[in-house]
């Protein structure tokens, strides 16, 4: 069976389309019909699909099962549309995200580091706080090679030492993430620090910030710098 199709410039695309795919089901029913074969087929355009679908939507509108709500879905930039599960997923791709590690002077002590961890980098010229979990227990250890402190969860070691085992430091004492509450430490820009210098650049407790990891790389650790 051959098919050949012409486009009139003057008809929409769209509608174009949709005759097309029309008169090829109906030869493709009519090829398939000379063995015995009949095609059923379901098409989303034509009329009596259409009404049948808005009749089922207003006999839930009617028992009250309709209701709106939001769902955050992937979106293309490229077409300026949300995608589907299924089109989101037919590129998908496990990627190694670039990650770094910030480390935030304690005003009362410059040499106690807040560690952050952040695949957004960009984001920490506007960063105004640290959050901890106020019920995970963090350690404050003494670097022996820099000599620095650090703060951070001991089972995240590895965001300062790619061995922990074989590392060089000293535990000095443990804290609970509620304990910090209020800590204040130094900005890494300066940029809002005259604006926000009153009220930022602290502590802050948040349930959401977690000890997991994902993959090859870190998802949370013990400070998350807002936005990061």
């Amino acid at each position: 069976m051959s098919c050949a199709f012409a486009r009139s410039g003057s008809i929409p695309s769209s509608v174009w389309v949709a005759g097309l795919i029309s008169r090829m089901t109906i030869r493709l029913a009519r090829a398939l019909a000379v063995f015995g074969v009949v095609l059923n087929v379901r098409q989303t355009m034509n009329p009596t699909f259409m009404e049948s679908e808005w009749w089922v939507f207003s006999e839930l509108w009617k028992k009250g099962q309709v209701y709106r709500g939001f769902k955050v879905m992937p979106y293309s930039t490229a077409l300026t549309t949300a995608l589907s599960n299924f089109e989101s997923n037919q590129n998908y791709q496990d990627v190694t995200d670039p990650a770094v590690v910030v480390s935030f002077p304690l005003k009362s002590d410059p040499e106690t580091n807040l560690l952050a961890w952040t695949t957004t980098p960009w984001t920490l010229p506007s960063n105004l706080a640290l959050a901890v979990n106020p019920d995970f227990e963090y350690i404050k250890i003494l670097d022996e090679k820099s000599g620095k402190k650090y703060v951070l969860l001991e089972k995240l070691l590895t965001t300062l030492y790619r061995d922990p085992k074989k590392a060089k430091f000293k535990v000095l004492e443990k804290i609970k993430g509620k304990d910090m509450l209020g800590w204040r430490y130094e900005p890494a820009f300066n940029y809002l620090y005259e604006d926000y210098k009153d009220t930022a650049f602290k502590v802050v407790t948040a349930a959401y910030v977690s000890d997991e990891s994902g993959g090859r790389s870190w998802v949370n650790v013990s400070f998350e710098g807002c936005g990061g």
